[in-house]
């Protein structure tokens, strides 16, 4: 079964409570047996018509090839030039890699994580990420409510839009507002409302001051290059710090857990390269002792791709779920997600369980301008 196309299909969906939309890249491929698998990479989200760029450009590396042989594949993807090895390269390498994987499973006839040893675990624990650091109290209270009846027992809060006291002050009022009924992770990257990371020094005392209100983790507190900082949080507070969403291969990750930079491994099978270097960066965790809680924030396909990867390593602890996101996050799947005590359970259809139909093409067409929104666009759809 040979490789006949490689296509990059661009889509627009708008977010949830808000007036704009957002891109997504996925990657369809077909075989000349009519066989089709789907992908997605996270560099759609932030640069989607270069996304689409590197596709074409990378395509002909792998038509007329064995669609089944996903390591040689990939291994041919990343040493196709040097800029395929990290950055966006590797980003849009990882959405091809998932698309061979979903291809393959949906060929014979099993979901991925069968592919990949079988189920690690019978489930995996899902946190509603959701609540922008500049959402008042009152909408971060009815979101709490509406994530408790959908079935969370974890939720992640944004902080890093206020003062020192401000933020301190927000995560209390949340502490307060959960009352036990759900863990709460909290959350500072370095979006674009967030003009500079915090300093080592200030995100220590940050920690220091939440620590009463036990998080399960603390994400990006400072720039995700300053290593050493990181050691240093670390040392300086009880919170666990996690961090790795920016690392777009496995050898980050390594340099990262060398330093003692991180209690909780962040990796997403949309930027890292894909599903095997997921498990990678998951099996050196686990040689570790560190616990991997995957970070997914685009839309249902590399969420999926997160799940079954999850599902296939006992080390995935928890993983990210958008409570924030468009229609994309729930219509590409072919059946709908089961949750049980805060836990999804396997899907059972084969390959990662999604299809981008005609209908939804045509239903979600790309918008030029729809990548991640400006710090002034995020402040006027969301305040």
């Amino acid at each position: 079964m040979k490789i006949a196309s490689v296509e990059c299909i661009l889509l627009s969906a708008p977010y949830r409570h808000a007036d704009y939309l957002r891109s997504a890249s996925f990657v369809r491929i077909t075989t000349d047996s009519g066989a089709v698998g789907i992908g997605e990479t996270y560099a759609g989200v932030k640069a989607p018509l270069v996304a689409k760029a590197i596709i074409d450009v990378l395509a002909p590396t792998i038509i007329g090839e064995e669609a089944l042989a996903i390591q040689r594949l990939w291994r041919k993807l990343v040493d196709a030039t040097h800029w395929t090895q990290n950055g966006i390269g590797m980003g849009v390498i990882s959405g091809i890699e998932m698309a061979l994987w979903d291809l393959k499973g949906k060929h014979l006839g099993v979901p991925v994580y069968e592919l990949l040893g079988g189920l690690a675990q019978p489930s995996v624990r899902l946190y509603a990420s959701t609540c922008p650091g500049y959402w008042p109290l009152p909408a971060v209270h009815d979101e709490i409510e509406r994530c408790l009846d959908l079935g969370y027992d974890a939720i992640k809060v944004r902080l890093g839009f206020g003062t020192f006291a401000e933020d301190v002050a927000r995560a209390e009022a949340v502490h307060t507002m959960l009352d036990g009924r759900m863990d709460v992770a909290f959350d500072a990257g370095r979006t674009p409302l967030l003009e500079h990371a915090w300093s080592a020094d200030y995100a220590a005392r940050m920690l220091q001051a939440l620590e009463p209100f036990d998080p399960l983790f603390f994400e990006e507190p400072t720039y995700f290059e300053d290593l050493a900082g990181y050691r240093a949080i670390r040392a300086a507070t009880s919170v666990p710090v996690a961090m790795g969403e920016r690392f777009t291969n496995v050898a980050e990750f390594e340099r990262a857990l060398d330093a003692g930079a991180l209690d909780i491994a962040q990796p997403d099978t949309a930027w890292l390269g894909g599903i095997m270097p997921f498990l990678e960066v998951a099996r050196r965790c686990e040689r570790r002792r560190v616990p991997v809680a995957a970070h997914g924030f685009a839309t249902g396909v590399s969420l999926a791709a997160n799940f079954h990867a999850c599902l296939a390593n006992p080390t995935c602890t928890i993983a990210e779920f958008p409570e924030l996101l468009d229609p994309l996050r729930d219509e590409v799947l072919v059946e709908p997600r089961r949750m049980e005590g805060g836990r999804q359970l396997p899907p059972t259809a084969p390959g990662l369980g999604v299809e981008l139909s005609a209908a939804l093409i045509k239903r979600y067409p790309y918008v030029s301008g729809t990548s991640l929104p400006t710090a002034a666009q995020f402040r006027q759809a969301w305040t």
